[in-house]
């Protein structure tokens, strides 16, 4: 039972395109004040940390 309530937090059925965008959108801002980085200036390292969290991967689960 417990997989089948993780799949559903999981799911990103009820997202759009552009809520998931704006949801990232909102992670790599809030990740990068809290890192102390200019996230208009972000290197490609600083970029790899960001995409690999998974607030960034998993938008959704910000909702839940």
């Amino acid at each position: 039972m417990q997989k089948d309530n993780q799949h559903l937090i999981k799911s990103k059925n009820n997202l759009s395109k552009s809520d998931e965008n704006f949801l990232r959108e909102k992670f790599i801002t809030e990740y990068s004040r809290n890192k102390g980085w200019d996230k208009d200036n972000l290197t490609p390292t600083q970029m790899l940390e960001i995409v690999q969290q998974s607030g960034y991967k998993n938008p959704g689960l910000i909702l839940s």
